[in-house]
């Protein structure tokens, strides 16, 4: 799940820069951070999946 988190996060900088170039890296910025994609996982993780 998380690589295909940074998949979506890759694909969105790449379709920004082509579209929107002048706020792509804020976008991915952005994204990154209120959907805590690069964020580090919960030491409890493990526990919530098993």
């Amino acid at each position: 799940m998380r690589d295909a988190m940074h998949g979506f996060l890759s694909l969105a900088e790449q379709w920004a820069t082509c579209h929107v170039s002048s706020v792509a890296m804020d976008l991915a910025t952005r994204l990154d951070e209120d959907l805590a994609i690069s964020a580090p996982l919960p030491s409890d993780f493990r526990r919530h999946i098993l």
